[in-house]
């Protein structure tokens, strides 16, 4: 399933040891290697250790009532994971970066992001247009597959009107129900001394 991402701010973290909420989620932590959610930072009275952190790989499940994990154990400081420590440095955020297609055309800024439940992967980016392109087009939706570079500063895209590599290797794929017979029955009548 995809969801906004914007979806899982103040997101609440329910254990199931405790039977409770034991954090809330105050922002995701997003590789810009390959645009997937590897955890969330946590604000929380209970929190042993501050910042405090929520890998993807510790969530159960991502229901209606929030995030459930096992334990409060599944709550990590910062020099517990290396990736994460990583990530959290780099402040790196894809709100608010601009979107420039290949020729260097701008197309807008990024106001959200959908992702995929099962894989917590980015999928798409949701792209608010400049104030004149926005009378034709208020948003965009770009997929993955056409980001070619993120920089610190932007996202490079291809342009609108390149084809991408998915329309170029598409096969026809043929129904099996739909196809000629090679041998149809031939009609005929019965012989009444075969009875």
């Amino acid at each position: 399933m995809l969801l906004k991402t914007s979806l899982l701010n103040n997101m609440p973290v329910m254990s199931l040891q405790v039977g409770s909420e034991i954090a809330t989620t105050s922002r995701c932590l997003v590789s810009p290697t390959n645009l997937k959610i590897i955890g969330f930072e946590l604000t929380g009275k209970n929190l042993v250790t501050r910042p405090s952190f929520l890998r993807t790989e510790d969530i159960r499940e991502l229901s209606n009532i929030g995030f459930i994990i096992d334990s409060d154990e599944e709550c990590v400081g910062i020099d517990d994971v290396l990736l994460i420590k990583e990530i959290y440095e780099l402040n790196f955020s894809l709100n608010g970066m601009q979107v420039l297609d290949k020729s260097g055309q701008k197309l807008g800024k990024i106001y959200d992001t959908v992702f995929a439940t099962e894989t917590f992967t980015i999928e798409q980016l949701c792209i608010k247009r400049p104030f004149l392109k926005s009378f034709s087009d208020a948003e965009l939706l770009i997929h993955r597959n056409q980001i070619i570079e993120i920089n610190r500063d932007s996202v490079i895209v291809r342009n609108q009107t390149e084809s991408s590599d998915i329309n170029k290797s598409h096969t026809v794929l043929q129904n099996p129900f739909r196809s000629r017979r090679q041998n149809s029955p031939q009609t005929g009548t019965i012989n009444p001394s075969m009875k």
